[in-house]
């Protein structure tokens, strides 16, 4: 009988969910999903504060015009359009960890480029159509 016993008492204990073995709860993927979307908050925050803060640069340059803060949507949407293509691009046929190389490179190399202040060489001589001064100038 001990020994008959002892064997069910080890089924059964190896058989319960992994809470009520004493390991506690797994929460690695409730972590996970929490840090995956607070990375994308903060990445859709620090886009959003930067197109603004470029444009409200630029702005006097061009006069202050509707079509200067038309334009520079237009380059961001744009912009974000491109990134979207790139992660599909990327996702798609790279490794994770070629994937991870890839944006630790991309994300250092953007670093060099800080901070973000478009440089007053792009200041128009005629602000009459800032389609193309914008674009360049962001």
């Amino acid at each position: 009988m001990v020994d008959g016993l002892s064997v069910r008492a080890a089924v059964s204990v190896s058989t319960q969910p992994s809470s009520l073995r004493g390991n506690g709860p797994n929460l690695f993927p409730t972590l996970a999903l929490l840090l995956y979307a607070a990375t994308m908050g903060l990445a859709g925050f620090l886009l959003f504060l930067v197109q603004p803060m470029l444009a409200k640069f630029i702005l006097p340059w061009f006069g202050g015009s509707a079509g200067t803060w038309t334009v520079c949507m237009l380059f961001f949407q744009t912009a974000l359009l491109a990134g979207y293509a790139y992660a599909y691009a990327v996702t798609t046929p790279l490794p994770l960890k070629t994937q991870a190389a890839l944006q630790i490179a991309i994300a250092a190399a953007a670093c060099l480029f800080l901070p973000i202040t478009p440089s007053a060489a792009f200041k128009p001589l005629d602000a009459a159509d800032p389609t193309c001064g914008v674009s360049w100038a962001c």
